[in-house]
């Protein structure tokens, strides 16, 4: 019987959770004023989603997000850098509401909370994939089998040898 914390479901979701003992505070910290947390709280189950569409997928994606992931948890005890991409996603955001004149409360305080949230993963998502190996994407060719289910979706990568070819 396989170990139920073998399925890519569960090691995305453990990983993912683990991801959240930073920023979920200090994303309370922000929205518990104006709000924004409702947003926030939308956006997190989104960026959950998305992580494990990916991580139940064949291929090499979702094991690099779950390694990279697990990394950027343990980076969580050096606070400053995502105090850092939190800002900056505070910073884009509020510079495109001033600039689009949006108000800061109610429904628009809602949209800022998903809109930071979102941008402050994706910043996350990308170190993750960086520090899971993506680089390895472009400089190491995938494995055979891998590689013939790229080629051609839905072709068999290993054909019966009855088949002749070319007649």
């Amino acid at each position: 019987m396989p170990d139920k914390w073998e399925h890519p479901a569960v090691q995305w979701s453990a990983v993912f959770v683990a991801n959240l003992f930073v920023p979920l505070p200090l994303g309370f910290l922000f929205t518990s004023t104006n709000g924004g947390s409702v947003g926030m709280f939308a956006a997190i189950l989104v960026c959950w989603g998305v992580g494990l569409f990916f991580c139940v997928r064949p291929g090499r994606l979702g094991r690099m997000l779950i390694v990279g992931g697990s990394l950027v948890a343990c980076t969580q005890m050096f606070i400053i850098p995502h105090i850092i991409v939190g800002l900056l996603a505070l910073w884009v955001c509020h510079v495109t509401a001033e600039a689009g004149h949006f108000p800061t409360t109610g429904f628009w305080a809602e949209v800022g909370g998903f809109a930071a949230t979102l941008l402050t993963a994706q910043l996350l998502f990308v170190a993750a994939l960086w520090l899971g190996g993506v680089r390895r994407l472009f400089s190491e060719p995938p494995p055979t089998t891998e590689s013939t289910d790229y080629a051609e979706p839905g072709r068999d990568p290993h054909p019966p040898d009855s088949v002749a070819v070319g007649r």
